[in-house]
């Protein structure tokens, strides 16, 4: 099966717990993650598996919500994929 990991919550507090948010992948390739807001507007965008979102957008931590997240990715036998959920950032 494929190994991704898609997380439903974080909470950029700088307390150093759960303060990115990250996809963690296993045995699948990650090309790009993508953070909307509820309007569609693109908050973040990453391409290297080892990024992610500290919850900011223009230099400020965006308020308590529900964002939209893509993911492209590719499994083990080279097919690219894309998922869609969402995250809620939790402060």
């Amino acid at each position: 099966p494929e190994e991704i990991y898609i997380p439903n919550a974080f909470t950029p507090n700088n307390d150093h717990v759960n303060d990115v948010f990250r996809v963690i992948t296993g045995n699948v390739t990650l090309h790009e993650v993508v953070i909307y807001n509820r309007w569609g507007e693109m908050m973040y965008r990453y391409t290297d598996p080892k990024g992610g979102w500290d919850g900011r957008y223009l230099g400020e931590i965006v308020k308590e919500d529900v964002y939209n997240v893509r993911v492209i990715y590719s499994n083990i036998y080279h097919v690219k994929k894309a998922l869609a959920t969402h995250v809620s950032l939790l402060k």
